[in-house]
């Protein structure tokens, strides 16, 4: 499912927005309650905005994508069969 949103976000134009690259009114939470810290003292922020006007506002933003259900599910599959490198590249619905 993760890599299927990340497809659908980083395809040109993108059919989904990142929630954390929208601005909004309204954050699901505090702020300082949604940095999750790892073992080795990283931190990430994953407040992501619930703002349900904003949300259909970047989704207008977008674009229409004209592509099939067909054409984006043979992009999937060539994006993460031949194209990605899963030595480097990260898929992150977080960033898009």
């Amino acid at each position: 499912m993760l890599l299927a949103i990340h497809h659908l976000q980083t395809t040109s134009p993108p059919v989904l927005p990142s929630l954390q690259a929208l601005t909004g009114k309204e954050w699901a939470e505090r702020e300082d309650d949604m940095l999750v810290r790892t073992h080795d003292g990283r931190s990430f922020n994953c407040a992501y905005c619930a703002d349900v006007e904003a949300i259909k506002a970047g989704f207008a933003a977008l674009g229409p994508n004209t592509e099939s259900v067909g054409q984006l599910l043979c992009g999937f599959f060539r994006r993460y069969a031949r194209e990605f490198d899963y030595m480097k590249g990260v898929a992150s619905v977080r960033t898009g």
